[in-house]
């Protein structure tokens, strides 16, 4: 946004110092280095590459980034450049204002559509999601199942809602991992990653990288608000103060193979986790299913 901000800034630079260059008479430089061919746009050829490359932009961080705001960046920008660059065509302001709009309308009932396939608590892809990506997937791939530690007693320490603070403090540091962001998923309190041409040795140091980090990681649990009593004298909530606390994850991975389904995989991965979690008490495991034995 600062970069972008920035450029315009430049533009409007740009255009103060052509109409001073214009009003002073420059009328040789104007004509071999400012305007382009009158047929095409009366705009100084200069602006128009400025303006398409602020378009660029604005779509190399709607591709880069694949933000409902970046999108919305790159249509409006489109559409004012094709006004500016054309703008001595009658209605054309009218015109290119209405395809934005219906763009904007069309990209908003898009994300909305899109919010249904994702957990509002944690905003990753929740089962939806997963069972329409279990239906495509390519023959060679890893599924990792990410649990909480013994979540039973972090509800005993704090309360049952200090659980979900912790999942969307995980989700967040998943997501910052680019290698887990494209099948990420959020099902049944548990964190699926799907690792699409590799196998789960090979997916094995960047496990345990996502293991180093969220064990170092303070995660924050809000406090519960509490309604003042009747007999107290002040009528405004009580609210403690945040707690933040280290948790760790233990991993569950299962490979595919050519005579079981996706949905066989998957459920896999999850059997080998909650056997070792409640046959080994250890903390911050990898369990791979093929084996069913810790390798840290």
């Amino acid at each position: 946004m600062v970069a972008l901000l920035l450029l315009v800034i430049i533009q409007c630079g740009i255009g103060a110092i052509i109409s001073y260059f214009y009003q002073a008479d420059f009328s040789n430089w104007q004509r071999i280095h400012l305007f382009t061919y009158h047929n095409i746009s009366s705009l100084p050829l200069i602006l128009i590459v400025f303006n398409l490359a602020i378009s660029c932009c604005a779509g190399a961080l709607a591709i880069r980034y694949h933000r409902r705001i970046d999108r919305h960046i790159f249509v409006c920008s489109l559409l004012a450049t094709t006004t500016f660059i054309f703008f001595h065509y009658p209605f054309i302001s009218s015109s290119a204002f209405i395809v934005c709009a219906l763009f904007l309308l069309v990209d908003l009932g898009y994300c909305r559509y899109q919010q249904c396939f994702y957990d509002p608590s944690t905003q990753l892809a929740d089962h939806r999601a997963l069972s329409q990506m279990l239906a495509r997937l390519h023959p060679h791939y890893a599924i990792a199942i990410i649990a909480i530690d013994h979540p039973n007693k972090i509800i005993e320490k704090h309360h049952p809602q200090a659980v979900a603070d912790i999942q969307r403090s995980i989700a967040t540091l998943l997501t910052q991992h680019t290698q887990c962001l494209q099948h990420l998923y959020f099902v049944s309190q548990q964190f699926i990653v799907i690792f699409e041409h590799k196998n789960g040795v090979e997916c094995q140091s960047l496990l345990e990288q996502l293991q180093h980090d969220l064990a170092a990681e303070k995660h924050v649990i809000e406090p519960i608000t509490t309604d003042s009593q009747p007999d107290e004298q002040t009528v405004k909530p009580k609210k403690g103060r945040k707690k933040t606390m280290k948790v760790s994850v233990s991993i569950g991975i299962s490979d595919s193979t050519n005579d079981q389904t996706a949905a066989a995989v998957l459920q896999q991965a999850i059997d080998v986790l909650e056997t070792a979690q409640r046959t080994n008490k250890k903390k911050n495991q990898i369990y791979i299913a093929d084996r069913n034995e810790a390798l840290l």
